[in-house]
């Protein structure tokens, strides 16, 4: 009875040896079976090849102090292949030999050509789907036979998954809304060949954190994370990072900068600005508080236009100008002091601050544009600096 017992023990043994004679080997998302009776010491060893996505490459196996056969390079569709490697390093079948189990992985590199069309004199125009999909984008120099030279106006508009972007050192033009609505960036690098940027090529970039200049750009710096035009002293863009020069490099701080800069929670408009471009501010939802400077002489239009968080303004002395919609849906904002010396308020300029309760105007202003205060329905408390002749008198549109 002992004896059957042992046979019968010794066939079950057997059996499950043969049925578990391979397991399986991730393979690039297929299968491959290899044997499990291939040694971890003194081979020999297996190596299996991952094809990250791309078409089924079979593994090896391979005699100790071996080297293993250069497979058919697999295929990946929108992708070109750039070589295996092994935990990060490039692997050479001419010169490296197996001395354990290893795995080998794809390197893609994306394929341009085609995917992203671009005009006879090197500017990019647009874009296919599948582009859009990417987080990470690196722009070759040359694609198909054309030297990249201009990014085109709103060539990469709305890649909303986009997270980093690498621009070639060949770039010398970077167009209008060229990466707007792109609202998962968070860096950007200004190659030092740039010499041109457009207004709002990154308009939108909610999540913009970081932007750089190279140096040796002769037309733009960077500092802080603000973008500078050098001779004009005029800031062409920041982000929820930035932190406005003091030192008089900027004057003036152009249309739509910082628009859409959800994150920019606080912002210091130093005394050498003069100039403040129209929606420079605009949706800046985070913003909580603003002072503007003596020597701004006109709060252009849109300037904090659906700030939504403002709740507190200081308007300088120097201005004379508030414009349309300059403050238009800034549903926080409770209280304005608007000081002597401005002439004017223009069209919408408070329009739909339904937070607004009181709001002081001196004798200077001479003309209220059309609806200047619409939709403020908590406004109760108006004091005005002059008489009632004087306020009479001001022309109402």
């Amino acid at each position: 009875m002992k004896r059957f017992a042992a046979v019968l023990l010794g066939a079950l043994l057997l059996f499950l040896l043969a049925s578990c004679a391979a397991e399986p080997v991730a393979d690039g998302g297929s299968v491959s079976f290899v044997p499990l009776d291939a040694a971890t010491e003194g081979g020999p060893f297996i190596v299996t090849f991952d094809a990250a996505g791309g078409s089924v490459v079979e593994a090896q196996q391979v005699e100790a102090n071996e080297k293993a056969d250069r497979p058919e390079d697999p295929r990946r569709e929108h992708y070109v292949f750039a070589g295996w490697t092994c935990e990060g390093q490039a692997w050479s079948f001419e010169e490296q030999t197996v001395t354990r189990n290893v795995t080998l992985t794809a390197n893609w590199a994306v394929d341009y050509d085609g995917a992203v069309r671009i005009s006879h004199d090197g500017e990019i125009t647009g874009i296919d789907d599948f582009i859009r999909t990417l987080r990470v984008i690196e722009i070759p120099e040359i694609i198909g036979d054309f030297r990249v030279v201009s990014i085109g106006n709103r060539a990469f508009y709305g890649c909303v998954g986009l997270t980093s972007v690498t621009l070639p050192r060949s770039v010398q033009r970077i167009g209008g809304e060229a990466f707007g609505g792109c609202t998962s960036l968070t860096e950007i690098v200004i190659p030092n060949g740039v010499r041109e940027i457009a207004v709002s090529a990154f308009g939108g970039c909610t999540a913009l954190e970081r932007i750089t200049v190279e140096e040796g750009n002769p037309v733009y710096h960077g500092t802080d994370n603000c973008v500078i035009e050098t001779a004009a002293g005029k800031l062409l863009f920041g982000c929820s990072g930035s932190v406005i020069p003091a030192d008089g490099s900027v004057t003036s701080i152009a249309e739509g900068a910082f628009a859409s800069c959800t994150g920019l929670s606080g912002v210091t408009i130093p005394d050498c600005v003069t100039s403040i471009g129209s929606g420079a501010f605009s949706t800046c939802t985070g913003l909580t508080s603003v002072v503007i400077p003596d020597g701004v002489r006109c709060i252009d239009r849109f300037t904090f236009a659906s700030c939504t968080g403002l709740t507190s303004v200081g308007i300088g002395r120097g201005v004379q100008i508030i414009d349309e919609y300059a403050f238009a849906f800034c549903s926080h904002l409770t209280n304005v002091v608007i000081p002597q010396g401005v002439s004017r308020i223009n069209g919408a300029a408070f329009r739909e601050c339904v937070g607004l309760a009181s709001v002081t105007i001196p004798a200077s202003v001479t003309s209220f544009g059309y609806e200047a205060f619409y939709g403020c329905a908590d406004l109760l408390d108006i004091t005005y600096g002059g008489t009632v002749e004087e306020w009479n008198a001001i022309g109402k549109w």
